[in-house]
């Protein structure tokens, strides 16, 4: 009687290595979060993206980083004119 031992299961914890641009996604979500360096954020998000399209994967953080950009600059743009109109 031969026992097979039951293998290890996959480990699915994401690295650096394993997901190119995950580190930049990181970054970008972060910055993005943050009303004056939303802009920034939103360039590192979108090369994140780019590098993770690349290597065919998917980087959460990066789109995530894409949509908080987006909405601050698009509050920022409205509150700017808002002001000025007032002016």
């Amino acid at each position: 009687m031969s026992r097979e031992v039951p293998s290890a299961p996959k480990q699915t914890a994401e690295s650096a290595e394993e997901m190119p641009g995950l580190t930049l996604g990181k970054i970008g979500m972060i910055l993005a979060i943050i009303p004056f360096t939303a802009f920034l954020g939103l360039c590192v998000s979108v090369l994140a993206t780019v590098i993770s399209r690349q290597a065919r994967t998917r980087n959460r953080h990066a789109v995530i980083g894409i949509v908080v950009s987006v909405v601050w600059l698009v509050v920022g743009v409205i509150a700017s004119s808002l002001f000025y109109m007032q002016s």
